[in-house]
């Protein structure tokens, strides 16, 4: 990890968070953020992304990409899940399908190597004026005695991490995520990949195992309620009974 000390707690730039395992990319994009006074800190590797990102909440993820190593577009995946942070990928790969690939995973832009250091900065400056009104994400949900670690997919209940399967986690997840307000079956169908899209009823069976897991034993706080023929809705502490 490195961090650009010069432009820390600048009022003028943004933080940034720069993905890249190479000394020269790092330099260089380094002297580019410089001249927007935004204060810089760097990862090298997915793991290191993903806690710099829950930790120092940058508001501009720079995700550098080259031929060797076409893995890293998975971190814009990883990060996504949890984060509407936005995202640009710098890459040498011109190939339209990995364009299309790394919007797909989450990435706002798709800037190709070698670019204009004016362009770059004017789309972050772009990226900046939209998000000004944003409210930040957080990396952990707390309702009651459940808590969702959005970084590492754990979840725990009553401070012991119960295990959930994929499907089962981006359900909990995208309904927490729209706590208090009605998600409904077509939403929630659309977590799948499209050429698997499920019927309402494969929906409800999945939800049904997941209520089993979190609102266990059944006695206990209901967190999913159900909106007959609609859809569902996850209560919040305030909204629980």
């Amino acid at each position: 990890m490195h961090q650009n000390k010069k432009q820390l707690g600048s009022p003028l730039g943004k933080r940034v968070l720069v993905i890249d395992q190479l000394r020269l990319g790092r330099k260089v994009l380094l002297n580019c953020l410089e001249q927007d006074n935004h204060e810089v800190v760097f990862a090298a590797d997915d793991s290191e992304a993903l806690q710099m990102a829950a930790s120092h909440a940058p508001d501009i993820v720079l995700v550098d990409v080259y031929s060797a190593n076409k893995n890293r577009l998975d971190v814009c995946k990883k990060l996504r899940s949890w984060s509407n942070v936005p995202i640009i990928v710098l890459s040498s790969i011109k190939d339209e399908k990995e364009k299309i690939r790394a919007l797909d995973l989450g990435a706002d832009y798709y800037v190709t190597k070698p670019f204009g250091q004016g362009e770059l900065l004017a789309r972050m400056r772009a990226i900046a004026r939209r998000m000004e009104n944003k409210l930040p994400e957080k990396s952990i949900f707390t309702c009651q005695s459940l808590k969702i670690d959005f970084v590492t997919r754990k979840v725990m209940l009553h401070a012991e991490e119960i295990a959930l399967t994929a499907i089962e986690y981006d359900l909990l997840r995208y309904m927490t995520r729209h706590a208090n307000k009605v998600v409904t079956h077509e939403e929630l169908r659309k977590l799948w990949l499209p050429k698997y899209l499920p019927k309402s009823h494969t929906v409800r069976v999945h939800v049904a195992n997941l209520r089993k897991k979190i609102e266990n034993p059944p006695s206990t706080v209901k967190f999913i309620q159900t909106e007959t023929r609609v859809g569902y809705r996850f209560l919040t502490k305030e909204k629980l009974p």
